[in-house]
């Protein structure tokens, strides 16, 4: 059993751990995210270095389910955005899950360890668009990282799981292993327009690798139906390359409080499952104001300092769905998955959000395993940064030009080529980078590579 893509995380894509849990509905996966890292492809389920000599079934037996993963992304643009050039970066993750059942026979007990370590460039601050065309450069700073150290506990048959520790909001809300089919950093863990709004000053909710205190409950008062809500750490220090191995408090500067209700219709070997979500979150925060966020304005802001706003509300839906299926499993057919993201104008850098997407798994003849994607998303920047980039000019200030909006185009094609390995080449274009028309579209050609060990 691979508690990396255990039920308790609510994620897994494993055809064959699928069968098993469609077999007791109250634990079958909600999907949103599993604790493997984003990137490297829920799907992974040989190891490159097949049983480690034995050691790696000895370990699961007592309890501990190691995952040692090699994420790399590489990117270029021959034309568009501000410069042409390429970038690489990669992750190393350690992790391990300890089931407690197996060590001591508590029940549903689990804890969750992981760590990462990232180095490398990232093209998207070269050419200058929003949302990071290599996901894996999106966060944590070139440190070893502890993003997870957790206790998970399932009572009730499964009707009740909760989570606390050092964690993530993005593990559990707005999320969904479809979304890291994608390299392009606009959706692939979550959504990103509600980490950008949330961290425009005293952070808010987590994406990976961040982390922070947390925790929270999920219930299923039905078979269809799940609810879950939580509370975390606001801070500060996730914004300035932290390790994350700091646990003290003294860097807070609120609570994050994300809801969810979602509806998992079609699970099984022959049905066509479906995962609808709608949620928000909003905290207790200061955020500046899109409008008066800069001290300078003196003339137009008499007290000359920014304007805050104490909290910021974010509310999403989502949803993804099977249309047509190749082969047994939740994983082998082909889905649609869309979503939209509404923000606090007042303190929001970008104020809608939406995408639209595909993805197929088993589609080729042969290759089962190998996925096809694309994806659509457009981000709109806030009128008002528009408005307050004019009164910076007005005040003789440098400020950028007027912003709208920016549409990311993906396709990949991602191929297992060896046990535990996968490629993955894809196509992005964007336009309007940086949202702006300073620069011309640009367009970017990708490679991933996961290796599980």
């Amino acid at each position: 059993m691979d508690l990396f893509k255990s039920t308790a995380k609510a994620g897994e894509q494993d055809e064959a751990v699928q069968s098993a849990e469609q077999s007791a509905w109250l634990t079958r996966p909600l999907q949103p995210s599993t604790f493997v890292v984003p990137g490297s492809s829920a799907y992974q389920t040989a190891h490159l270095l097949g049983q480690w000599g034995g050691l790696l079934p000895l370990l699961e037996r007592n309890g501990i389910h190691p995952f040692v993963n090699y994420l790399m992304e590489a990117a270029g643009n021959p034309s568009g955005g501000k410069v042409q050039t390429g970038a690489y970066a990669h992750q190393v993750t350690l992790a391990a899950d300890i089931d407690w059942f197996q060590i001591a026979h508590v029940a549903g007990l689990v804890t969750h360890i992981e760590v990462v370590n990232r180095e490398g460039n990232n093209l998207s601050s070269a050419m200058g668009n929003l949302f990071d065309v290599q996901e894996i450069w999106g966060g944590g700073g070139d440190v070893a990282r502890l993003v997870y150290f957790t206790m998970e506990q399932n009572l009730f048959a499964g009707r009740v799981n909760i989570m606390a520790g050092r964690m993530l909001a993005g593990t559990d809300f707005a999320a969904s292993d479809l979304y890291c089919n994608f390299q392009n950093l606009g959706l692939c863990p979550n959504p990103e327009s509600l980490f950008l709004n949330s961290r425009t000053s005293n952070g808010g909710f987590q994406i990976f690798p961040y982390s922070a205190w947390g925790g929270r409950i999920r219930v299923r008062p039905t078979r269809l139906v799940y609810v879950q809500g939580g509370a975390y750490e606001e801070q500060n220090s996730t914004l300035i390359g932290a390790s994350g191995w700091d646990w003290s408090t003294h860097q807070s500067t609120g609570v994050l409080f994300p809801f969810e209700i979602g509806f998992t219709p079609g699970a099984g070997a022959h049905g066509l499952p479906g995962h609808y979500k709608i949620g928000g979150m909003f905290d207790t925060a200061s955020h500046p104001d899109m409008l008066y966020q800069n001290e300078m304005l003196a003339g137009v802001n008499p007290i000359a300092v920014p304007k805050m706003h104490r909290g910021q509300t974010q509310i999403y839906a989502l949803a993804d769905q099977m249309v047509h299926r190749f082969g047994p499993g939740d994983t082998s057919g082909l889905v649609v998955l869309g979503g939209y993201v509404w923000s606090d104008a007042a303190t929001a850098e970008i104020t809608r959000f939406g995408f639209a997407g595909l993805s197929s798994i088993g589609m080729i003849p042969g290759r089962k395993m190998d996925q096809v994607s694309f994806l659509a998303l457009y981000g709109e920047v806030n009128p008002r940064m528009k408005a307050s980039d004019a009164l910076e000019r007005k005040a003789g200030n440098t400020a950028v030009a007027p912003q709208t909006n920016e549409i990311d185009f993906e396709a990949d094609y991602a191929a297992t080529v060896l046990p535990g390995t996968k490629l993955m080449p894809n196509v992005q274009y964007i336009v309007r980078p940086g949202a702006v028309s300073t620069y011309h579209n640009a367009l970017v050609f990708g490679m991933r590579t996961s290796v599980l060990f």
